[in-house]
């Protein structure tokens, strides 16, 4: 979630601090561009640390205009519970540090929203010294870590091939793939699959040359089903038309033989596609109610990997899943 204007303006006075510089931020923003850091681990240890850190930030590198709003660069901090790896956190009170024209301010925002309009009213000046006080310790928690990473060197796979290799997807992994999909896939979908896996090839870095990553294997299962008659688990970007996401539920509920009468359509369509609103939670209402629901499986992402199963063998996908090192999740905790 960035933090959106009307104009390429503050709103409020440059914020001045000894220990939140603007030279600082700059660093922050440009050193190892990554979207999220931990600010310390959740353990009985750091128990107090919560009254002093906010747990977790985003970095969002921006300063752009998207139609007739300004994006501006900025950090956002926000408590634990809030989740940074599913879906984008839309729920909740969340602080910036915005950044616009080298001045910078500290502005909060609390609810949740379906249209940008609704964040931009209800954006507000942040003069509690508390807050202050605990964005100031995470800000410099957050330089520090940047201070003590060594700079990444980016190179393209291609041009430095030593670096990776590629392997056959080993027979045990088809087998254990074939075992969780078996919980919300047809049996013949789980031979077309098995026998399209014997033919394709996991990436590696050569120091993990045998290691399982069932992650890339169910991208790789999402890549070669999409738009087939037996498409069961697509991959979503944040920004899918709101407005089209009924058919991929009908779509998937169709492969596998699944006759329901759809309440919540969405029809109308939104500048932010389906992230942000209350779209899963809403379709699974109709699901639920003949012994369905959505399930997903983390992408480490922005993205959604999404499927349909049935109620009843939630608990025995979760823990096949946990074993392969996937990490399942319902709609209740986007």
């Amino acid at each position: 979630m960035t933090v959106p204007y009307r104009n390429k303006k503050i709103i409020g006075k440059n914020f001045e601090s000894q220990i939140i510089t603007l030279d600082k931020f700059k660093y922050i923003l440009n050193k190892n561009i990554e979207m999220y850091v931990d600010i310390y681990k959740k353990s009985i240890f750091n128990i107090f640390k919560s009254s002093k850190f906010f747990r977790k930030a985003m970095i969002h590198k921006q300063d752009r205009f998207y139609k007739e709003y300004f994006f501006a660069n900025s950090i956002q901090f926000y408590y634990s519970e809030i989740r940074t790896n599913r879906a984008r956190p839309y729920l909740g009170k969340f602080y910036f540090l915005a950044e616009i024209n080298d001045e910078l301010e500290i502005v909060s925002f609390k609810g949740s929203y379906k249209e940008i309009d609704d964040i931009i009213d209800n954006l507000e000046v942040v003069t509690d010294k508390s807050i202050i006080k605990k964005i100031e310790n995470s800000f410099e928690k957050i330089y520090q870590i940047k201070l003590r990473q060594p700079e990444q060197v980016y190179t393209d796979i291609y041009d430095d091939p030593d670096n990776f290799t590629t392997r056959k997807i080993k027979q045990e992994e088809i087998t254990n793939i074939s075992k969780l999909l078996a919980l919300f896939v047809k049996r013949e979908t789980i031979n077309e699959v098995s026998k399209m896996l014997k033919n394709s090839e996991l990436e590696n870095e050569t120091e993990l040359i045998d290691k399982p990553d069932y992650l890339q294997i169910i991208n790789i299962i999402i890549e070669e089903t999409a738009n087939k008659n037996y498409e069961f688990i697509v991959g979503l970007d944040g920004s899918f038309p709101l407005d089209e996401f009924r058919y991929i539920i009908e779509g998937l509920l169709k492969n596998n033989f699944f006759k329901i009468k759809l309440n919540n359509l969405y029809d109308e369509p939104s500048e932010f596609g389906i992230m942000g609103t209350e779209v899963f939670r809403d379709f699974d209402k109709d699901l639920k109610k003949e012994g369905l629901q959505l399930g997903f499986f983390d992408t480490q992402s922005d993205n959604y990997i999404m499927f349909i199963h049935k109620i009843d063998n939630r608990e025995e996908i979760e823990k096949l899943s946990s074993k392969l090192g996937l990490n399942y999740f319902g709609s209740e905790e986007i």
